[in-house]
């Protein structure tokens, strides 16, 4: 028993050490991934704002033209959609900046939320009219 009580105290300080780099791997690790989940949380809820300005401003903008009395036509989609664009990045560069969006990834953002915006104004406007 005097050997195995020699090599144990031959072994304990490279033992300790072990334990000690195998537990701050794992915590490294470990706080790796509760970034990585944090910049993921954090990318959706810009995303999810992008998408909310992107809404936002295409009810808007189509609200303001159609009480104007202009064409919502496929002819007028291209200029709604820049003022979309436009809208989107005046009021919330941060989303679009960080999100890394390009014209061409918000303009096929906007075109995607278009019909359902659309819809939505013409069918207040539909209860506003019946309303009066």
């Amino acid at each position: 028993m005097d050997i195995l009580s020699e090599i144990w105290a031959g072994l304990r300080p490279h033992v300790v050490e072990t334990a000690v780099v195998i537990g701050a791997a794992a915590m490294a690790f470990a706080a790796a991934k509760a970034l990585e989940a944090l910049k993921t949380i954090k990318d959706r809820e810009l995303a999810l704002s992008l998408y909310r300005t992107i809404e936002n401003g295409l009810k808007a903008i189509i609200a303001r033209r159609a009480l104007a009395g202009a064409d919502l036509g496929p002819a007028t989609t291209g200029a709604i959609v820049r003022e979309v664009i436009d809208f989107a990045k005046d009021n919330n560069p941060a989303a679009v900046t960080k999100l890394g969006q390009s014209d061409d990834a918000l303009h096929e953002k906007v075109l995607a939320r278009l019909p359902e915006a659309k819809a939505a104004v013409v069918e207040a406007a539909a209860k506003l009219a019946d309303a009066k």
